[in-house]
């Protein structure tokens, strides 16, 4: 073998095992042995190398696949950090966020439509850069952003095209990252895609493999969705995979067009989105005066009183989720996917999720519906800086440069 491929070898084995030591708490180092396929000698150095470093510490005992009660071992690398962007609608958000999903130094900057694209730029920078400045003696691995909109990818630029908020539509923000932070690797995703990466990290620590199709929708202004094929993301001829929000599913309503006059439709987001439900008590207050709810009401005033059984909030909660079963019900017949998963501002009520699988019993064949795994996430809003996270560190560990960075 060439001493080339020789270190080639070393690099992916040593990767191979950072990634085994990721997706669990404590292992022991057979299971490495099995799971790699690599032999004992081969993980016993590399675990040494490691432990030498200070990235892998003893665990106590722990429980082998074998049934065997035997030493463990786990990943300690919470100094090597993301700093992770998420641009919103009506803020952005800066965090660290360490290999092992441990968010902090989490701040939140207010943008709004009248923002124009120089100012938030600005904030970008100013933000970042603070952030960068208070390192604490950690590894930063790079700069990952998530955007709202859909993110259109052509001739090596990626545009974010935001209803209602054209001027994010006006720079490549990887681009304009880059220049302002040379130094770091700048990486920018969609934010549904992101927090789909969130979502298939934890599904998997809890699966006996890697394999399937997932489904991650986040809704608030509108809806998005990520979809997971065997561990990776697909996006598409342009990058626009997922977008969900903008399936039709009124054809009565307006054509979509960007030229039209209306703002509505017919569109998938438009009937069954937060932002819908909140445009659904608002039309409907006047029907409900013995409501709790009032023009003033936060989305999650709706949620607590339709878990105290409002009236109104439960016309409106019912009736979003029988919409949403309806565009899930398309979904499910084009996807196919193992498992469908409802995140970010969705409700996350036990409730609500049985009346959504009521409707969904009502609408799929019973061999689809009795196969059909729904879940809400258990992750709050950050879920798309986590995903931003597992972005970075998976390019790290798939381009082995996360051993040049321990070298």
């Amino acid at each position: 073998m060439k001493v080339g491929n020789a270190h080639d070898m070393r690099r992916m084995n040593r990767c191979s095992v950072i990634e085994i030591l990721l997706r669990n708490d404590s292992i022991s180092r057979a299971d490495i042995v099995r799971q790699t396929g690599l032999n004992k000698a081969t993980i016993t150095n590399i675990i040494n190398d490691f432990s030498h470093i200070g990235i892998v510490e003893e665990a106590g005992t722990v429980i082998a696949s074998n049934g065997r009660r035997t030493a463990g071992i786990r990943l300690s690398m919470r100094d090597y950090v993301t700093l992770v962007i998420r641009i919103n609608r009506y803020d952005l958000s800066f965090a660290y966020c360490n290999i092992h999903g441990e968010i902090s130094d989490l701040m939140k900057v207010d943008i709004t439509n009248d923002d124009d694209i120089g100012s938030i730029l600005d904030k970008l920078e100013k933000y970042t850069r603070r952030l960068l400045d208070n390192q604490k003696g950690r590894k930063v691995l790079g700069i990952s952003l998530g955007i709202l909109g859909w993110l259109f990818c052509s001739d090596g630029r990626m545009i974010a095209m935001t209803d209602a908020f054209p001027e994010l539509s006006k720079v490549d923000f990887r681009e304009e990252m880059q220049k302002m932070f040379p130094g770091y690797i700048v990486m920018l995703d969609h934010d549904a895609n992101l927090s789909a990466l969130a979502e298939w990290d934890e599904y998997i620590r809890n699966c006996d493999n890697d394999t399937g199709t997932m489904l991650s929708i986040i809704g608030g202004i509108g809806f998005g969705a990520g979809i997971i094929i065997d561990g990776k993301l697909f996006h598409g001829a342009n990058g626009i995979a997922g977008e969900i929000g903008h399936m039709g599913i009124n054809f009565n309503s307006v054509n979509y067009s960007p030229n039209s006059t209306s703002s509505f439709r017919g569109t998938f987001e438009e009937y069954a989105s937060p932002r819908a439900l909140q445009g659904l008590i608002q039309d409907r207050l006047m029907d409900f005066p013995d409501s709790c709810l009032s023009e003033k009401s936060t989305l999650y005033d709706i949620y607590q009183a339709y878990e105290n059984k409002d009236e109104l909030a439960v016309w409106a909660v019912n009736r979003v989720a029988r919409l949403l079963a309806y565009g899930l019900t398309g979904l499910i017949f084009i996807l196919n996917p193992d498992v469908i998963i409802l995140g970010d501002k969705i409700i996350r009520s036990e409730r609500f999720l049985q009346k959504l699988r009521s409707n969904l019993k009502d609408m799929l064949p019973s061999i689809l519906y009795e196969r059909l795994d729904l879940r809400l996430s258990k992750f709050d809003e950050n879920s798309v800086l986590l995903g931003a996270s597992i972005a970075m560190t998976k390019y790290y560990l798939e381009t082995h440069k996360i051993i040049d960075l321990l070298d």
